[in-house]
């Protein structure tokens, strides 16, 4: 639906430490809005009420696709495998984002080819304009800024090596891990992650 193409994630790029910290605070108090709340009158030398209330509210749209299980691994994992609950969680709540990274980088990854190309991304853009009024209707330096905001946020992630080089880099997901994202979704999102169908296929031999 045209109503869930969400593109706010301008507005806050990967966040992961201030998405670990909100997430202890959620099992803390147990609501996002308390989060948030608790965030503002906290406030910060550095940053503005408005802008802790925008990324503050675009954390907990992440977070909150999440199971309560998965959203306590989040809180407590490792560095690495946080960086990947929170891609998933960002897939999950920005269509588009999941839609490059299947129709683009997988497909890359799935023929050897690891080097992102500028007329890709352009390509991918065009084609998510056809689909998508709400997108096509954007201005230029908007789309520039969703372009620029998704590439950084895949960077932080650690599935490209940097926004100017574009290597395309296949995260390790450990077992425990990968069944828990088939438990609560699919395997679209596991090849969104760039697992082969191999490794899909490995996984869902052990459930």
């Amino acid at each position: 639906m045209e109503n869930d193409y969400r593109l706010s994630f301008t507005g806050a790029s990967f966040l992961l430490f201030e998405s670990v910290e909100f997430a202890k605070l959620c099992l803390e108090l147990g609501s996002y809005t308390e989060v948030v709340d608790r965030l503002l009158d906290a406030g910060s030398e550095t940053r503005s009420k408005s802008s802790i209330k925008r990324e503050g509210r675009e954390i907990a749209l992440r977070l909150q696709m999440l199971t309560p299980e998965m959203l306590e691994r989040f809180a407590f994992a490792p560095h690495d495998e946080a960086k990947i609950i929170l891609l998933y969680a960002i897939l999950r709540t920005y269509p588009i984002i999941k839609a490059f990274c299947l129709q683009v980088l997988a497909e890359k990854v799935a023929m050897l080819d690891t080097h992102l190309q500028p007329y890709e991304i352009n390509a991918f853009f065009r084609r998510e304009e056809e689909l998508h009024p709400s997108l096509e209707e954007k201005s230029e330096k908007t789309k520039q800024k969703l372009k620029q905001v998704m590439l950084r946020i895949l960077a932080d992630a650690d599935i490209l090596s940097s926004t100017k080089e574009k290597i395309i880099m296949k995260p390790y997901i450990d077992e425990i891990l990968a069944k828990m994202i088939l438990g609560e979704s699919d395997e679209s999102y596991l090849r969104a992650l760039l697992q082969s169908e191999s490794d899909i296929g490995n996984i869902k031999g052990t459930l």
